[in-house]
């Protein structure tokens, strides 16, 4: 059985309301890596998450949203 089965059979067995049902996600970001950044490697070295290295400003920023089904926004950080 799938997640999504489950997940729509538990709001019904349990009789979920829409506004009780709260999502969160969260993304993080180096300050100053550009998106446009490329890492060339090898094939072999792609398996093993090479990482781009850069000089300067380490600073990471998290991105933080909540909401509700009805998508009101609880919180943004």
């Amino acid at each position: 059985m799938g997640w999504y089965k489950r997940f729509h059979d538990a709001i019904e067995t349990y009789g979920i309301l829409e506004q009780d049902i709260y999502n969160m996600d969260e993304t993080g970001f180096q300050m100053s890596m550009t998106s446009t950044a490329k890492v060339i490697c090898g094939s072999e070295t792609r398996a093993s998450n090479a990482k781009a290295l850069q000089p300067g400003n380490r600073e990471w920023v998290t991105a933080i949203i909540a909401m509700t089904m009805q998508n009101a926004i609880l919180l943004q950080h």
